[in-house]
């Protein structure tokens, strides 16, 4: 695969796009038959960019496909034509896609002009959506503590993403308060205003409980990286987190009424509180205050880490490191989890998969410390 390959599907595309857009186009418009070829093309296109970027990691071509593309997107943008909306996505998902392949080589410059790329997007459609974020999102990774210039103007896209009656777009909004916390750390200041309804909206649990699954783990991360803006909201998110491993447990009880697509999403809340959890102690480091969740937390590992429940080893690996971080700060406090079922399980599982596991190890250090 060469550029010059890639260049000349380029071209294709963008012929494609300008017969959907061009009013003045001589060839007469079918546009489901015409978008489904350019959706076909698209596939083939990215293929090939994923094969030449794996072999060649070129990142600086990758960011001229990405300017290439912004272009098309500032030449149709102002157009009218009802079909814009499907087109103007489309050369969206391609950047997006590109984007995430760049990751941390994107260049300041180039970050700046998807700014401005996504800002007009939002105000043309007024409103936010999932993959105008998701591209924020990227971006904001990409440049991590270099996103603080631009923050005052993209928190309200956070914030109406959030807003949304739409579920993909609240989550990609999650995701953009994430990325932004975990990119500006202490400098990241949003309003408290949020941060209730955030936690209002977990602790109602006829939410979406993938949603619900995305806000517990968002607040293990504020948590970890920035701990004096939340601390206030300590008691309140160990209540919450208390509730959902109480809520988890039922659910692990009575599995013959999920079906598969909900277990999917158990499965990843489970994941989620762990983590959490554990963003929260490592925040803490030492506070008594995590104890009043322990007991539940002991509950719901009773209840998800056994032979019979088949947990993925992530999970396991992920319970094993919250067991040692707890064994680690609170010693002869803890000490009864060494001793669990549940916990011998945990172990004897990531034994067996990885005896050489770090975090297996970490755990051993740890136990060895207290006997």
């Amino acid at each position: 695969m060469s550029q010059e390959e890639l260049k000349s599907e380029i071209e294709i595309i963008q012929t494609l796009l300008n017969k959907l857009l061009n009013e003045e186009c001589a060839e007469p418009r079918d546009f489901e038959t015409d978008f489904g070829q350019l959706s076909d093309q698209s596939i083939n296109f990215m293929d090939m960019i994923q094969g030449y970027f794996d072999y060649e990691k070129d990142y600086q071509f990758l960011q001229e496909i990405i300017e290439i593309f912004i272009q098309e997107f500032n030449k149709y943008i102002s157009t009218s034509q009802n079909d814009q909306i499907e087109c103007i996505n489309f050369i969206l998902d391609i950047i997006y896609q590109c984007l995430v392949l760049v990751s941390e080589q994107l260049n300041s410059n180039l970050a700046e002009q998807i700014i401005k790329m996504i800002a007009s997007y939002f105000q043309q459609y007024s409103e936010v959506n999932e993959i105008g974020l998701d591209i924020l999102c990227d971006v904001s990774v990409s440049l991590k503590e270099n996103i603080l210039p631009y923050l005052h103007q993209l928190w309200p896209y956070a914030i109406q993403g959030w807003n949304s009656q739409s579920i993909l777009t609240k989550l990609s909004a999650l995701k953009f308060i994430q990325d932004l916390s975990t990119s500006c750390k202490n400098s990241f200041s949003p309003s408290t205003e949020i941060l209730e309804q955030l936690l209002d909206y977990f602790d109602n649990k006829e939410n979406e409980l993938q949603v619900r699954s995305q806000i517990i783990i968002l607040f293990g991360d504020l948590f970890l990286n920035s701990n004096n803006l939340v601390l206030p909201y300590l008691d309140r998110t160990l209540s919450s987190l208390q509730d959902g491993l109480q809520e988890a447990s039922e659910y692990a009880l009575q599995p013959s009424e999920i079906d598969e697509i909900q277990l999917d999403v158990i499965e990843q809340y489970n994941q989620n509180l762990i983590e959490s959890f554990q963003c929260i102690n490592l925040s803490l480091e030492k506070n008594t205050k995590v104890f009043d969740v322990i007991e539940t937390l002991s509950n719901f590992l009773k209840a998800t880490c056994c032979e019979e429940k088949n947990p993925s080893q992530d999970f396991l690996i992920t319970c094993l490191g919250l067991i040692a971080d707890l064994i680690k700060f609170y010693k002869e406090e803890v000490k009864f989890l060494v001793n669990q079922e549940y916990t011998q399980y945990i172990v004897k599982c990531v034994q067996e998969n990885d005896s050489s596991n770090y975090i297996l190890k970490y755990f051993i250090d740890n136990t060895q410390k207290i006997k």
